[in-house]
């Protein structure tokens, strides 16, 4: 009878010992991350050529290959690969020997708003506020040239948004 008191006992002790009591849950309350998306359209000889959505920065290359190889030559001398794509933005990649969408409005430099600068092909929001910030504290620009002291703005650059813009 001892031995039996003795076995219940320990092994009473044990279950509370050794199994673990049930706890409460903890709950984390988080509010909801607000995503960020942009569309990219992609226009030309591609085969799934449409409008991409995407949350994250994409380069203009990287985003090209989503819409597949394209079926016919491509004159890609004006698609800067490398670009990254942090907006709206509507890629028209021409087919050799069509002559590309040619701007039909040219952007005062000297006049255009943070959101009318960023509808200029090549364009991107560093470059948009630099170009504002130089513009304040400098004056307006009296030639296309004059852009070339803006921060973030290089020889190519310029001569990308070259067709684009004027400064009168």
């Amino acid at each position: 009878m001892k031995k039996i008191l003795i076995v219940f006992g320990l092994t009473l002790f044990l279950a509370f010992a050794v199994i673990p009591k049930k706890e409460d849950p903890i709950y984390v309350h988080q509010t909801a991350v607000e995503l960020n998306m942009f569309e990219v359209t992609i226009e030309g000889p591609f085969p799934y050529a449409g409008t991409y959505h995407f949350f994250e920065p994409i380069t203009i290359l990287e985003a090209l290959k989503y819409a597949g190889e394209p079926y016919q030559e491509i004159d890609d001398t004006s698609i800067v690969y490398s670009e990254l794509i942090t907006r709206n933005k509507t890629i028209d990649v021409p087919e050799v020997g069509m002559e590309p969408n040619q701007p039909h409005l040219l952007v005062n430099i000297n006049e255009a708003s943070f959101k009318e600068l960023l509808e200029i092909p090549h364009m991107t929001e560093q470059r948009a506020a630099s170009l504002i910030i130089y513009r304040e504290s400098n004056g307006p620009f009296f030639s296309i040239d004059d852009l070339i002291h803006v921060k973030y703005i290089g020889q190519v650059t310029l001569e990308n948004l070259r067709p684009y813009i004027t400064c009168s």
